[in-house]
Order: structure tokens, then C-alpha cells, then sequence
């Protein structure tokens, strides 16, 4: 009997052992970095740049904006807006919403889902197009500013007409407006430094 109380308590003192050894492993990986989890670059650099990371673009915010705006994202046909011409040449247009409007009381400033299923619409009046190259109108017949093109994208900026704020607030919203497009033209792939 004694022996099988040895060999029990042996048995037990293996697997306390065991289990022990397991946890210091286990917490030694996590502490040195061998976790599963893994990282991705900050390409907003902390806030510094807006990623539009569906266009694989950037561009770089004034300090009063950073970590303030958010961006939506809506399929367009050309002639939708009068953005660009020839009509019937599809895009994207980014729209943007910037917290110290859109916490305003009364305003129409924040995105939302168009009721279309065609991404996102609203925000503030500054917004971004992005259109291939290849189909734009190479007159330059388009009422949108181009900011920035590639061989591949031609990227416009445009401001939508109206305001999205009361009007003792319209004076903040045209500087933030005003803000934005300044940054537009910083815009650049994100692997472009």
C-alpha cells in the first residue's frame, strides 16, 4: 500500500513539474516576442498621414486634424457628380468626416451607408476621386482638380456644394475644408516616401 502511495505521489510531483515547466515556456515566448500575433507597418505614422488603404494612398494631415478624420469610400459613375468627363467612366470617391464637425450640434456631417449599397456617402464637403488613367478625358475636361496621377490612377479633388453645418459654424467648416485640400496635395502611394 505504501508503495502505491509512493508511485502516486511521484506520479502527481511529475506532472506538478510538467505543468510548471510548461508555464515559465509559455510566459518566457510571450515575453521574448514569440507570440502568434503579428504586426503591420503604421503607415498613418501615428496619425501624422490619412491612409486611404484601399487605394494604397496617403496624405499628410496638419497637426489640428490628426487623429481626427475618417474617410468613406462610394462606387461612382462619372456624370454622377460632374466630376470628370466623358460621362459613364467609373471610380471612387472618398468622402471625410472630421470629428470637430460632425460633434457639432445639428450638423449633417458624418458618413454613412448610401441606401444604394454603393459604399459610403456624406461627411464634409472636401472629397477625393480616383479614377484610371486610361479612361479619363485626356483634355482635361473635368471639373475636379487633379492632385496627383499615375500610369494607373488619376486622383481629383472637388468640394461638394452646400454645408453640412449650421450656419455660425460655416466659417470653421470652410477651414477645415480649406485644410484638407492643402493636405490633398501631399497625396502619394504609400510605399513613396
Amino acid at each position: 500500500m505504501k508503495k502505491k502511495i509512493a508511485i502516486a505521489i511521484a506520479a502527481m510531483a511529475v506532472v506538478l513539474i510538467g505543468v510548471i515547466l510548461w508555464q515559465i515556456q509559455k510566459t518566457s515566448d510571450n515575453s521574448t516576442g514569440k507570440s502568434q500575433t503579428s504586426t503591420t507597418a503604421d503607415h498613418s505614422e501615428g496619425g501624422k498621414y490619412l491612409v486611404v488603404k484601399e487605394w494604397d494612398v496617403r496624405f499628410k494631415l496638419p497637426d489640428k486634424l490628426k487623429n481626427k478624420v475618417i474617410y468613406g469610400l462610394k462606387n461612382s459613375v462619372t456624370g454622377e457628380f460632374d466630376i470628370i468627363k466623358p460621362e459613364g467612366v467609373k471610380g471612387q470617391i472618398a468622402s471625410f468626416e472630421i470629428s470637430d464637425l460632425s460633434n457639432l450640434p445639428n450638423n449633417k456631417c458624418t458618413l454613412f451607408d448610401e441606401s444604394d449599397g454603393s459604399g459610403k456617402g456624406g461627411g464634409m464637403g472636401a472629397a477625393l476621386s480616383r479614377v484610371e488613367s486610361s479612361k479619363i478625358d485626356q483634355s482635361e475636361n473635368y471639373t475636379g482638380i487633379k492632385i496627383y496621377s499615375d500610369a494607373k490612377y488619376t486622383y481629383l479633388r472637388f468640394g461638394a456644394k452646400g454645408s453640412c453645418v449650421a450656419p455660425e459654424y460655416r466659417s470653421k467648416e470652410a477651414a477645415f475644408q480649406q485644410s484638407l485640400y492643402k493636405s490633398f496635395e501631399s497625396l502619394k502611394e504609400v510605399n513613396q516616401n
